[in-house]
């Protein structure tokens, strides 16, 4: 698994048969393995800030490997900026009194 934008390895997407609940996570080199059953199956690719990619009709043979390769884009409307602020207040009349009753 790859990112469309820059070629880098998408390490610890997640990978699902769809409609089953057989599953993997990609390594940090964006690879990933399944076993699975011989037929005809649909795979699932999903990673925070990536858009989903579904690949039906892939076919598993007895006894051979199929490489499915996949790339993802990022969501076009992106993540939203949180913005977290913090404020301390010390010495306040609260505190002290507080401080003062622990003695």
């Amino acid at each position: 698994m790859i990112d469309a934008d820059f070629q880098d390895p998408v390490p610890f997407a997640n990978i699902l048969v769809k409609g089953t609940t057989i599953g993997t996570t990609s390594d940090f080199d964006g690879n990933y393995k399944l076993t699975l059953e011989e037929g005809t199956h649909t795979l699932s690719f999903s990673f925070l800030g990536y858009k989903t990619v579904e690949i039906t009709d892939v076919v598993i043979k007895a006894n051979e490997i199929t490489n499915v390769n996949v790339t993802m884009e990022t969501l076009a409307e992106g993540l939203d900026e949180v913005v977290v602020s913090v404020s301390v207040k010390k010495n306040t009349e609260t505190a002290v009194l507080g401080i003062q009753k622990k003695r």
